[in-house]
């Protein structure tokens, strides 16, 4: 994973963002949990790759520019309207990384250094009318299931 790279963008107080499979429907590139590390002008880690990576870029840096602090999670049908020819869907989560995320980056970093496996509860404010959180955004409860 790319946490190490997350605290270091903190520390340089670099806007960035972490976008995570949230959920996984059939046929998909990469496992729940896999994520990467989008700034306005790098992305470290893969979430899949193709055109599904790319729209995931540009909608994290379009949060990044307008300056949002809240998470979102979007859904992403991989056919060929995306030009993914996986045929199932993933949720991804949109999740800014600032300073008030730092003791749960710290903690990550320390839990990857240790390797194993981490059951990760995120509290997101989510703020898109697409939203697809469901039953998580009843309960305002994320877990993610991340393995080193």
């Amino acid at each position: 994973m790319h946490f190490h790279e997350l605290l270091t963008l903190l520390d340089c107080a670099t806007p960035c963002m972490w976008v995570s499979v949230a959920g996984v429907r059939g046929s998909a590139p990469r496992e729940e949990g896999a994520g990467m590390v989008v700034t306005g002008t790098t992305a470290s880690g893969t979430i899949g790759g193709g055109h599904l990576e790319l729209k995931a870029i540009e909608l994290a840096r379009e949060w990044l520019r307008l300056g949002k602090t809240s998470a979102m999670q979007r859904h992403y049908p991989l056919g060929p309207a995306l030009g993914q020819c996986c045929g199932g869907a993933v949720d991804l989560l949109f999740r800014p990384v600032t300073e008030q995320e730092r003791s749960w980056v710290e903690m990550l970093v320390r839990a990857e250094e240790k390797g194993g496996d981490l059951a990760l509860s995120t509290l997101p404010d989510v703020d898109s009318p697409h939203t697809t959180l469901g039953a998580a955004a009843a309960s305002n409860a994320i877990v993610t299931h991340h393995s080193f």
